[in-house]
């Protein structure tokens, strides 16, 4: 099994590597990710000391890149192929993959990926945009070209509703190994040493990657008006913009406490120690409106009280009683209800590790992934003229190796 990662440096990897982790126990598994120097150097700081480690491949500009996938594609030999995100790093090299060896390839989509960029019309013409648009393979003019290379995989995999309505597909949510996040495991008190807090704080826990339309904002301004005596906010996740760091030091003042990255193999203990986790994400923005955010299964593992907004990838976590639906208006109210009781803060939701239990670790998902490999590893489809016209394009716009 070859899982492909369109960059190691970030935290698009985390669902390659939560899916190569899910099939190792049932598969020998290769983790294969590109390293595009602007994303940095080095494998994401979370995820670098993991069991499973990628085989890096150098990232680069065209035509360089087309070059490098031309020598890739010879030492990668998998019975099955698995592009994670709508990217066209990883597309490209599975299409080439399944064309060398006709094995089935699956394709991944946990986010739609144009809701990161201002133009999100789908591309078909490539003569319509600028050579220079075209020169690096991740940016908006290659993901809008991208998406309509998803119509070539054998399968497409998707990680909420909200995708599936857009792009068909298995669903296959987020997932965290049932054995490493299990609140038993912890104690409380311990896990709040370590972290500099005390057992009379009342914790709030982000851990991610800090963005303006995750919230943070928000959640600081209701704690502050929520009047919870020794209210904290602990974000784990270092922002990738520093303007966006600076202004939530200088709002957030005692009631903020901020962490960079932190191995991944900590994040259960970091979760024992908290009281509640709010995500109040803008429900109008393109990202929320397809993202189901990792942050909610990390919380249901671990039995922790979970606020957000109603966006339709949380939809069915809302009907089953997982996550609680807030907004601006009433979020002060529902967190000082989570933090000011004790009898409520010490609840440990049996409902949400139950849910987590059936629908989101990797002994639920593993069963349906297996399903859907052996199906299309017994019978792959041919390769369709579509996507040949296109492997053979990129080889005439961009030359041989």
């Amino acid at each position: 099994m070859a899982v492909i990662a369109w960059d190691v440096g970030h935290n698009p990897y985390g669902r390659a590597y939560l899916l190569a982790e899910t099939l190792s126990r049932a598969y020998e598994v290769s983790l294969v990710g590109f390293q595009f120097p602007r994303f940095g150097d080095a494998v994401w700081p979370p995820l670098r000391d993991a069991p499973i480690q990628p085989v890096v491949i150098p990232g680069c500009d065209f035509p360089g890149f087309q070059h490098s996938l031309a020598g890739v594609v010879p030492r990668i030999d998998a019975d099955v192929i698995i592009a994670c995100k709508a990217r066209l790093p990883a597309l490209q090299l599975g299409l080439m993959l399944k064309a060398a060896r006709n094995r089935p390839l699956l394709v991944d989509v946990d986010d739609y990926e144009l809701s990161f960029f201002g133009n999100r019309a789908p591309l078909e013409d490539l003569t319509s945009v600028s050579p220079e648009s075209l020169a690096v393979p991740f940016e908006e003019a290659w993901t809008r070209y991208a998406e309509n290379l998803v119509r070539y995989a054998d399968a497409v995999i998707v990680s909420n509703p909200a995708l599936a309505g857009k792009f068909g597909g298995i669903e296959v949510p987020h997932a965290r190994d049932e054995t490493r996040f299990d609140p038993a495991r912890f104690k409380r008190a311990t896990a709040r040493r370590r972290l500099g807090l005390h057992h009379w704080h009342r914790i709030v826990l982000f851990v991610g990657t800090p963005r303006p339309h995750k919230g943070l904002r928000e959640v600081l301004a209701a704690l502050k008006a929520c009047r919870t005596r020794n209210g904290r906010l602990v974000v784990v996740g270092t922002p990738p913009d520093d303007w966006f760091a600076s202004e939530l030091q200088r709002s957030g003042g005692k009631y903020l406490r901020m962490l960079p990255d932190q191995p991944f193999h900590a994040l259960p203990e970091l979760l024992a120690a908290a009281d509640l986790v709010c995500l109040l994400q803008d429900p109008e923005n393109e990202i929320s409106k397809y993202q189901l955010p990792a942050k909610v299964v990390d919380a249901a593992a671990m039995g922790i009280p979970i606020l957000a907004s109603r966006t339709p990838p949380l939809a069915a976590l809302i009907d089953a009683g997982v996550v609680e639906p807030v907004d601006a208006d009433n979020l002060a109210d529902r967190m000082a209800h989570w933090l000011g009781s004790s009898r409520h803060r010490m609840a440990r939701p049996a409902a949400s590790r139950r849910w987590f239990l059936e629908h989101a670790s990797y002994a639920a998902i593993l069963p349906t992934l297996f399903e859907l490999i052996e199906q299309h590893r017994a019978a792959p489809r041919p390769i369709e003229p579509g996507a040949l016209a296109f492997l053979h394009e990129q080889d005439r716009r961009y030359g041989p190796a």
